[in-house]
């Protein structure tokens, strides 16, 4: 009785492994890392390493494993940034066409370069228009036309009313000639060395 039974598990544990196999194919596929050109192996590692301050400002409710963790990620951080500042600018002073490399840098770092932003289509007098000249003309319209728009609203409103009124009640003489007092060249560059450096760029 007992080898009965176990050879008709064998056969219906076959007949299963056979049909699961056939419905279930296995798929080999490969992950694609996150292209960080700016990751080194010392920030990796350290990222790493990163869990076991973690695991003991979480088991260990002390107030020393929570500074530590605090501090070491602050320190990661820090290095991370000067990293993606470095390669960055390298990348930069390489390029060509550094308009389109800064463009392109900030675009990664925001998340944006692979996201498109087409109007397929849109709704004009509650009718829906697919055709890209129809929907490119009536934006130029719209936005070559919204600032006249909200004046005439204003001038004809109740806002644009008050607004004038104000303007005629304390402004009802010309303005008086503005004087500027006599400034150096001395204390320009005075004013101007007094100013802090920075990497911003515009």
């Amino acid at each position: 009785m007992k080898d009965d039974a176990n050879t008709s598990f064998n056969k219906f544990l076959n007949i299963y492994l056979r049909m699961f196999l056939c419905c279930f194919i296995k798929k080999h596929t490969n992950c694609k890392a996150i292209s960080k050109p700016w990751l080194t192996k010392g920030i990796q590692t350290s990222c790493n390493q990163k869990t076991e301050p973690y695991l003991k400002m979480r088991d260990n409710n002390e107030m020393k494993h929570k500074l530590y963790y605090k501090q070491y990620c602050k320190i990661l951080t820090k290095v991370i940034k000067e990293a993606k500042k470095l390669y960055y600018k390298e990348a930069t002073s390489k390029s060509k066409n550094k308009m389109k490399t800064t463009w392109n840098i900030n675009c990664k770092e925001t998340s944006k370069l692979n996201n498109e932003g087409n109007i397929n289509s849109i709704r004009i007098k509650d009718q829906v228009v697919y055709n890209q000249i129809t929907i490119a003309n009536e934006l130029n319209s719209y936005f070559s036309n919204i600032a006249g728009s909200i004046i005439n609203k204003r001038i004809n409103g109740k806002e644009g009313a008050s607004l004038i009124q104000n303007l005629l009640k304390y402004f009802n003489q010309p303005f008086k000639d503005i004087r500027w007092p006599y400034t150096s060249a001395r204390e320009i560059i005075k004013i101007t060395d007094l100013l802090k450096d920075k990497n911003s760029s515009g």
